[in-house]
């Protein structure tokens, strides 16, 4: 069976999602039309394109441990809302990529047109951030991979969250991918504790009183909120880890960017302690740890000591730059010391470069030789 013909085929979900009555006006209604979404590609399209999909991807390698000189890289640096995927893709391979980590910001239409130009090309998929595609129904005010909560304490929120991440799951192993990226939660509280410590940070106060002072406080509430939105992550991943495992892939918990997100370095050890050995793994990434580091939570040097004994679970991480609190560069085009972080990026199976405009081919070409030099 053709590609295109498969491609195709993902689109006739997409029609029977959108059928009924407004379903951009009622929650019941998307929820419902996610779940038909999921349980139509399974039906329409699962097996064969599965099928296919592991004929073209063998031609790329199979996931074994990665080197340095395998790494991949993420879509999100070169394909947005409206450039031509296949140019992109064809761009990607120029500079020597054989594979690709799928980002969170395709849309259903989009991400037919990405997964014929793979096929097309023979890049490998080797993992899926959470959620592709993008909902259909969109939460304004919050970001593509924060629209529904893992962590929300409301049930209705929460499951569709568990239904967004059970579709990209479900994308993910029918096109060949290992892991698919998720973001645990957030720990909801009064933004002016967060805002302070970037504010303060900023205007070069980090040392201050005032800047312990406002620490201080943030610790103290995320500390006292937190056991409402963990228990509701433990919830979500007794849906959502047993479902990844049955579809044979791992589910990558990233180490976050805001200290009110979930998890911090103890919380990850408390959910692989449960889950470690049903399917979750742990995805560190590098500019998420150095500003971590670089607000007064958590040291960087403590993730990848800590490295040690998630040895088991470190299965991928994103690498990328910063600039004081802006992440996102291209590898050593920042502060962060890449030569002391080889020998733990080794330890991954899967390593994503995960930079973002306007990071250039050229920037991302002397990252790729010197990580592999």
């Amino acid at each position: 069976m053709k590609s295109a013909n498969l491609v195709n085929k993902l689109a006739r979900p997409r029609h029977l999602a959108t059928s009924g009555d407004g379903w951009r006006e009622e929650k019941n209604e998307a929820n419902e039309s996610l779940r038909r979404l999921r349980r139509s590609f399974k039906a329409s399209c699962g097996k064969f394109f599965r099928r296919d999909c592991r004929r073209n991807f063998r031609r790329a390698g199979k996931i074994k441990n990665m080197k340095l000189n395998q790494v991949a890289i993420s879509t999100i640096w070169n394909i947005d809302v409206r450039n031509n995927i296949k140019d992109a893709l064809i761009q990607i391979k120029k500079l020597g990529f054989s594979s690709i980590e799928v980002a969170y910001n395709l849309r259903e239409i989009r991400l037919e047109e990405l997964i014929a130009a793979t096929i097309d090309l023979g890049i490998q998929v080797v993992s899926v951030h959470n959620f592709c595609p993008v909902p259909v129904q969109e939460n304004w005010g919050r970001f593509f991979t924060d629209y529904y909560r893992l962590s929300s304490p409301n049930k209705s929120e929460r499951q569709q969250a568990i239904d967004a991440t059970k579709m990209t799951i479900d994308i993910a192993n029918s096109i060949g991918a290992k892991a698919v990226v998720i973001h645990a939660g957030t720990i909801e509280m009064d933004n002016k504790y967060i805002k302070g410590l970037f504010q303060l940070y900023k205007q070069g106060k980090r040392a201050t009183s005032e800047y312990e002072f406002q620490l201080e406080q943030f610790n103290a509430n995320r500390f006292s909120s937190k056991d409402t939105y963990m228990d509701a992550v433990v919830k979500s991943f007794e849906e959502i880890v047993p479902h990844a495992a049955g579809c044979n892939i791992k589910l990558g918990m990233e180490n976050r960017y805001y200290p009110n997100e979930i998890p911090d370095i103890n919380e990850a050890e408390y959910l692989l302690d449960i889950f470690g050995k049903k399917g979750l793994v742990y995805w560190h990434d590098t500019g998420h740890a150095d500003v971590q580091g670089k607000l007064g939570i958590e040291m960087p040097e403590t993730y990848l000591s800590r490295f040690k004994d998630f040895k088991d679970y470190l299965y991928g991480c994103h690498i990328h730059d910063v600039k004081g609190v802006d992440d996102h560069l291209p590898p050593f085009t920042g502060e962060i010391d890449f030569v002391k972080m080889k020998p733990y990026l080794e330890s991954c199976t899967v390593k994503v470069i995960e930079a973002h405009q306007p990071a250039t081919p050229e920037q991302i070409k002397s990252a790729v030789d010197k990580l592999c030099s």
